[in-house]
Parts: C-alpha cells; structure tokens; sequence
C-alpha cells in the first residue's frame, strides 16, 4: 500500500480489536437476528423444524472444518451456536473482533449456501446473525456453559411443545423403523387456543403440569419427542484428518465431525470426550 498522509488512521485499529486472554477457552456464540419473523415468514414447523435444524448442523459443521483444528466441538439449539476453541489456541492471535466476526460470517453465508439443501422453498429475504466472544478459564465453568445451554434447551421446548398444541399449530415429528423421519398433523378433538389463551394457560404451570397437558389432553408422550428436540446438537470433531501429500494441506472432506442428541448435564460423556477440553 502506497504512503500517503492518511495513513495516520490506521494508528487506531489495534485499539479496537483487543486481545482476548491467553490459556482461556473462548465460546463464541452465534444467535438469530428476529428469527421469530423469520422462522413465521418461511412458515417453520411449530414447535420445531427439523430441517431448520438440521440446516444449523450443516452451518456448524461448515465452522468448525473451516477453522480446524482450533474449533474442537460446538453445542447448538433453536437459532443459536456455540463454538468452542481450544484454550490453547492462537487463531488469529486471539483478536476478539476478527474471531467474532469471521466465525458469524462463516455461518452465515453456510448458512444461506446449503438452504435448498433443506427447504424446497426460496428464502424471501437474507438471514442475519449476531455473534459474542466470552472466555472460560476452566474446564468445569466451560462445562456447566454448555450444560446451562442445553437446559435452556429443555426449558423452552418444553413451554414450546405445550404452547402450540394448545394453539393448534403444533407438527409431530417421529422416526419410522428404518430412522426416517416423518412428519404429520395432529389429529384431535381439543379447541384450539389463541396464542394469549395459551399463554395464560401456561402461566405458572410446572413441567409436570405441562407434561400433563401434552398427554391428557392431547396423548402426546413429550418422552418421545426427537431427543435432537429436547437436547440440542453437540457437534465434535472424531478423528484426525487426512493431510495431503507434497502439499502438507488438511483436506477439509477427510475431517470428520459428530452430531450428538445426548445428554450433556451427566459427567460420563465428558469422562469418555476428556480430549475435547485438552
């Protein structure tokens, strides 16, 4: 770049873009922007839309091979992702601003690229996300992060899951004896609610009482719901890619990640993943 007398401006970059501290695991969380307008534009299924989700897998996996290996696993639920980096890592020498906004970026455009993978329909308009930078500087607080993630997760598809059987808008998804997923309509005698008729239905209720309600009232077991539903989607890397020769390049297809419905909460999947938090 050529000298010039402006070039004085650039004397104030570094002091916005901080330097997040070192040996701290860093968590940045992607979020969606109104997506309660968006998910209601592109008629989402009520309470959950596999293929939205599936769709954030996809955009999570596309993140985590792009910044391998610093990425070791992601948590994801609703319209938001969490990306864990290693807490020894120096990806771009651990600038807030960059990791946060090239991580968004990432997803974002993944997230619009694989859209016709999931939906037939266009998108109406373009998709926006938000993303954060917040450190952890042990393993048990990173951990308790992502369980307090995913009991969010329960909490809301719990109220969401009454909510809109009570409304009538609610779409059972199930898994037939060959893992397919099929989606049908509720069939049922019960007068559907106005959404503020649910909500003052619900107000106050405890998850035994909205468990009650599901399946008294409406025989929906919430046990059976799809656990991607009621536990979100951990994302981890499972084994070493493969380099390619001559070039000592990693070649992106050969890392291979791992989509989990499981339970995050109990410690004996942390005791059998101990490498993802070294």
């Amino acid at each position: 770049m050529a000298n010039s007398r402006f070039e004085y401006v650039r004397d104030y970059e570094p002091a916005n873009d901080s330097k997040l501290l070192p040996n701290c695991y860093i968590v940045v969380r992607v979020d969606g922007q109104r997506f309660h307008h968006f998910s209601s534009s592109h008629k989402f299924h009520k309470p959950n839309d596999k293929r939205a989700l599936d769709l954030m897998v996809e955009s999570g996996k596309h993140v985590i091979k792009s910044f391998y290996p610093n990425i070791t696993m992601a948590y994801g639920q609703s319209d938001e992702f969490s990306f864990i980096f290693a807490r020894n890592s120096n990806s771009y020498k651990r600038r807030q601003n960059k990791l946060s906004s090239l991580i968004v970026s990432s997803f974002t455009s993944a997230y619009v690229f694989f859209w016709s993978k999931y939906f037939s329909t266009p998108l109406l308009y373009p998709p926006s996300f938000d993303s954060r930078c917040v450190l952890y500087p042990d393993k048990k607080i990173l951990v308790d992060y992502l369980k307090w993630r995913q009991v969010d997760c329960h909490i809301n598809n719990l109220y969401n899951t009454s909510f809109y059987l009570l409304t009538g808008e609610y779409v059972k998804y199930s898994l037939d004896s060959q893992g397919k997923t099929i989606v049908s309509s509720l069939k049922t005698d019960q007068q559907p609610l106005t959404h503020q008729e649910a909500q003052a239905r619900l107000k106050g209720t405890f998850s035994k009482d909205k468990h009650d309600i599901m399946f008294l009232n409406y025989n929906v077991n919430y046990n059976n719901e799809l656990e991607q539903f009621k536990k979100g989607s951990l994302l981890k890397i499972d084994e070493k890619p493969v380099i390619k020769e001559k070039k000592s390049q990693i070649d992106p297809a050969s890392i291979a990640v791992s989509c989990l419905n499981i339970d995050v909460i109990k410690e004996d999947f942390w005791e059998k993943n101990a490498y993802l938090l070294e």
